[in-house]
């Protein structure tokens, strides 16, 4: 059996969230390299499908939409990437969620050179997530 294929067992909940990540990783490519622009939590949310409740909370719980970006931001401290997830985005404030990130660091990940790097796979992001938590 491999070793990959044993971290998955073994770690099944967060290899989800790793999987979910790797969807979503070309999707801020997009939006850092070509676009230049931000990206609202609300808008990645609806991205992955997650969809309103009527009180106004969105269904898929948010501690999900943190750790899928959690692979993301440790798969690319990792690299020695700026932080991808530096481009996500409070509505309110448009600054990074994550309170160690600012503003240089969105403007970082824009300047980056994202498409001469490979796009990492779930088990990628999911190492670096297992290695930092």
């Amino acid at each position: 059996m491999s070793e990959e294929y044993t971290d998955l067992r073994k770690n099944r909940k967060h290899f989800k969230n790793a999987l979910v990540a790797e969807q979503l990783f070309p999707f801020l490519v997009g939006r850092a390299y070509w676009l230049k622009s931000t990206v609202c939590y609300d808008e990645v949310a609806r991205f992955l499908g997650y969809t309103r409740n009527l009180n106004g909370t969105t269904r898929g719980d948010a501690r999900n939409l943190s750790r899928v970006l959690a692979h993301i931001y440790f798969y690319c401290i990792d690299q020695g990437y700026p932080p991808l997830t530096a481009i996500v985005v409070k509505e309110s404030t448009g600054k990074p969620g994550l309170e160690e990130l600012t503003e240089v660091d969105t403007y970082r990940a824009m300047d980056f050179p994202w498409y001469d790097k490979k796009l990492p796979s779930a088990f990628e992001l999911n190492k670096a997530y297992q290695e930092h938590k």
